[in-house]
């Protein structure tokens, strides 16, 4: 609660400089005068969230995978809510989950991806839109061969 007393026909501001939680807050104004005369204004809200935050998990920086299919996984955290976290695969975005859990990990089946070195990062939004990346993780798909031996004879 905040009560302070201002002369009539002044604009007044004040920094709240308490230490809220993440959450929605409800604020209003009440104010009175010497004739006992009160007024209410309409409740108005404000929002403290702090950034959600987002690990890559696996594989690796840097692995070497052997196959064309594999899972990426990264951890989101928020204070609140955690709304969607999205997977990108060379700077393009390749999946989204929309109703991940909080405080969890979040898998992504990635299938065909083509041999050589790709990069890939997680993206988190939570309810109020703050958007944050993850570090940049890089994976190497190196396919074994599988083609039989070639002979030839020399004479």
């Amino acid at each position: 609660m905040f009560n302070e007393s201002v002369p009539a026909n002044t604009s007044f501001s004040f920094n709240l400089t308490s230490s809220l939680q993440d959450g929605v807050y409800i604020w209003n104004i009440w104010c009175n005068n010497s004739n006992n005369e009160t007024g209410f204004s309409e409740n108005r809200t404000f929002t403290i969230s702090a950034q959600p935050s987002i690990l890559n998990q696996s594989p690796a920086n840097n692995s070497v995978l052997t196959s064309s299919s594999f899972n990426l996984s990264c951890f989101a955290y928020d204070a609140v809510n955690v709304s969607a976290v999205s997977l990108y695969l060379d700077n393009l975005l390749n999946q989204t989950n929309s109703s991940p859990k909080n405080a969890s990990e979040t898998l992504f089946e990635v299938q065909n991806v083509s041999e050589g070195v790709h990069s890939w990062i997680c993206n988190v939004k939570d309810d109020v839109n703050y958007s944050v990346n993850s570090s940049v993780f890089y994976f190497n798909i190196s396919l074994p061969d599988t083609s039989p031996p070639v002979i030839n004879r020399i004479y």
